[in-house]
């Protein structure tokens, strides 16, 4: 098993769009074999043990019960076969770790071998899910659009109502279904392979009066890989209305990345330069990042001390440790260190903004959707509390969720798996946690 140290807490949610894309294959290799099912469970009882090790409430969405019963439904299947794929392994031991409803720990797609079993054959039809229902948009093989509203109600078949139904048990999804459905969009393709045994001819039923039926083909990966858009729109964008004193600022993510810090200074010299005294920042989409990029952008808009959390709870496991200890973290110094399985609760300090950039005090507005998640939320939240301006729109996100995440890899079928290691509080002005299982 291969621990790899954490890459940043709440860029998770922004990962799982990456690497769920067949076209963002993940760098880790597989060899070509198949499984047994003893390997299997063997996998399934190191990812429970990790779990139970390093997750500080693993049980805060789902009862401990319900975990262990859901285990042992995947042992008994698993036990009926002689031998499984990666993808027949994928399907039956990522339902277990997203069983905790926790968008930051669950076990990655291992969508390069998937495409190989198949032939490097993926599915033709760009689709959209609202509301429940799939829509077709483009068919890459006849490269044809259809008509609008144009619904697909089976696949060879197969009732999309129930395909939708089994891919919920394989994502994390603690919020809204509007988050699962666009996840899902984005890797349709490769989990029907999970659970249908496609050919290359394909019949689809269609809910649409014009086009009851649909025929066409799977098609080579390499020939549409470059359609696929990763973000549906410009990572960043910003927009001035000098007539209106306006300005509209979009945030797809918060990564840490030097083209987001970029955007942000110069958005906000320009909006300053320009005296502009209304400010939209629409965050509706964005599926969070890390901390600090959140607190580079508050520095901007917020004109008194705050802090993003009013508590953090860490579980001092022997991975955990070994990760503060690689980093030199000053949080060591409150450990016993000879003691592992420690909850541990911090109280973040408060941030005093920096001067040093062009401080926006105009009206602001911050646009959200039950898409905004994780850091993105965090934010929002931030705005409201502090009293920085108004935020507009309803989002599914929780006040509690879970983050700075670890990876793990499966030793039988070398899958990575991420587990959270931090329960993260927003700060609310009032509500605590209730926090529940330890």
């Amino acid at each position: 098993m291969i621990f790899w140290n954490c890459i940043m807490k709440d860029l998770v949610k922004v990962l799982i769009s990456l690497i769920f894309l067949i076209k963002c294959l993940p760098c880790y290799s597989y060899s070509d074999k198949i499984y047994s099912s003893t390997q299997i469970i063997d996998d399934l009882n190191i990812m429970d043990s990790i779990i139970r090790t390093v997750h500080p409430n693993p049980f805060y969405y789902v009862d401990e019960n319900k975990y262990i019963q859901k285990k042992e439904e995947i042992m008994h299947v698993v036990s009926q076969f002689d031998s499984l794929s990666i993808s027949e392994a994928y399907k039956n031991l990522a339902p277990f770790i997203s069983i905790l409803r926790d968008g930051h720990s669950l076990l990655l797609m291992p969508s390069a071998l998937i495409l190989k079993e198949y032939n490097e054959k993926v599915f033709p039809i760009k689709i959209k899910i609202i509301n429940g229902k799939v829509y077709a948009k483009y068919d890459f093989y006849k490269r044809r659009l259809f008509p609008e509203k144009t619904e697909i109600l089976e696949i060879n078949n197969f009732s999309i109502k129930e395909l939708l139904k089994n891919l919920y048990e394989l994502y994390p999804v603690e919020n809204s279904e509007e988050m699962f459905y666009t996840t899902i969009e984005k890797d349709f393709g490769a989990l029907l392979y999970c659970y249908l045994n496609l050919k290359e001819d394909l019949l689809l039923r269609m809910g649409n009066p014009r086009l009851d039926e649909y025929r066409t083909k799977l098609v080579s990966y390499s020939s549409i890989k470059n359609s696929f858009d990763v973000n549906g729109s410009k990572a960043y964008d910003f927009q001035l209305n000098e007539t209106s004193d306006s300005a509209y600022i979009v945030l797809k993510n918060f990564l840490p990345i030097p083209q987001y810090y970029d955007f942000i200074h110069k958005s906000f010299r320009e909006i300053k330069n320009k005296g502009i005294k209304y400010l939209k920042i629409d965050v509706r989409g964005n599926k969070g990042g890390a901390s600090y990029a959140v607190d580079s952008l508050m520095a901007y808009i917020c004109n008194k001390p705050y802090r993003l959390y009013d508590s953090v709870f860490v579980r001092i496991s022997k991975p955990v440790l070994t990760k503060l200890i690689e980093k030199k973290s000053e949080l060591i110094n409150q450990i016993d260190t000879s003691s592992v399985d420690q909850i541990l609760r911090l109280s973040p300090p408060y941030i005093s903004p920096s001067r040093n950039v062009d401080f926006y005090d105009g009206q602001l507005e911050v646009l959200i959707d039950k898409e905004t998640y994780s850091g993105a939320s965090t934010f929002a939240n931030a705005v409201k509390v502090m009293d920085c301006g108004s935020v507009i729109g309803d989002s599914d996100a929780k006040n509690i969720y879970f983050g700075d995440f670890l990876f793990f890899q499966l030793p039988n079928t070398k899958m990575l798996f991420s587990v959270s290691t931090r329960e993260f509080v927003e700060y609310s002005g009032t509500r605590k946690a209730n926090r529940v299982g330890i």
